[in-house]
């Protein structure tokens, strides 16, 4: 992760922008797949040299189309359960968790989007982060951990590292739920199909809102 983050920084200032939010988007979307590359080389030699060299099997990356269902569970949690959990937060600092703040990184991306950019968003964003994510988090992290602690701990100890690692404080409280429900559904079906589906639906309808 570290070695991918020095590399898509490395782009960006090669681009000759100081700052992410400053280069055009298609070359952020680049350095984030570049990051997801050096993550899943690591994932690769990691099986190979601890498991038994094959992704479906060392991580659990399986799909049943019952996984579908968890498109609409991914959707659910974006409108309905994300936005209750914000009412009290938006009522108590509602300079700080407004709609608009919450929102604010997805529609950033999505107004800076156009044309080709626009197609490549959709796919990092509903097709790419979370395959790579849920492999990373839920196929190596939380499986990791299960083998030495309880489940629960295991779920709530990648879900706190999968918000951290967002950088994005003011979605943290939403992350953390969405966290936890990818973790309990990894966690119960001990494949990764669910959690990516339910992660498919969840990033879909943020940008399509974002839109």
């Amino acid at each position: 992760w570290i070695a991918g983050q020095m590399l898509a920084t490395a782009i960006v200032a090669a681009g000759g922008y100081d700052q992410p939010s400053d280069a055009p988007l298609t070359l952020v979307l680049a350095s984030t797949v570049l990051v997801w590359l050096c993550l899943l080389s690591a994932m690769a030699y990691t099986s190979r040299r601890f498991g038994c060299g094959r992704f479906d099997a060392d991580y659990g990356l399986q799909v049943r189309r019952a996984d579908l269902l968890g498109v609409g569970i991914g959707v659910l949690c974006q409108i309905v359960v994300i936005p209750i959990l914000y009412l009290p937060l938006e009522a108590i600092w509602p300079d700080t968790f407004g709609e608009e703040r919450v929102q604010q990184n997805a529609s950033d991306l999505a107004n800076r989007a156009g044309g080709a950019s626009t197609f490549l968003l959709i796919m990092v964003t509903v097709v790419g982060a979370p395959i790579v994510e849920e492999l990373v988090y839920r196929g190596l992290i939380q499986r990791s951990f299960s083998s030495r602690l309880s489940t629960p701990v295991a779920v709530a100890a990648t879900a706190v590292l999968f918000t951290l690692i967002h950088f994005r404080p003011i979605e943290y409280p939403g992350l953390a739920v969405l966290a936890v429900v990818l973790g309990v559904a990894a966690a119960v079906t001990k494949r990764l199909g669910l959690p990516i589906a339910i992660h498919i639906g969840f990033n879909a309808t943020g940008l399509l809102l974002a839109m």
